[in-house]
């Protein structure tokens, strides 16, 4: 149950990661776009977020990482694979 546990934090600071590099490219590129909520301090607060998670997961094993990267790469190659076949834009 403990490594489940550690694959679920790897995960969701990841995917945090991901959100709060999103806020600052999304407030950069796309300023007009309306916005359901609004972050504090961008970009002072999504860095420190971005900091903070990559602290994190530098504590983890390096066990917890090879998993990841494994399930990470098995979930892209299924991504990519059906939608090269389903894309409605080729």
């Amino acid at each position: 149950m403990g490594e489940v546990a550690k694959l679920v934090n790897i995960g969701v600071l990841s995917a945090f990661i991901v959100i709060c590099a999103s806020v600052i490219v999304l407030r950069v590129r796309k300023p007009e776009l309306p916005r359901a909520f609004r972050t504090p301090w961008v970009p002072v607060v999504p860095i420190i977020g971005i900091l903070f998670s990559i602290w994190l997961l530098s504590e983890l094993a390096a066990i917890t990482w090879g998993v990841f990267l494994i399930w990470v790469s098995l979930g892209l190659i299924i991504y990519f694979a059906y939608g090269i076949r389903h894309s409605k834009l080729a």
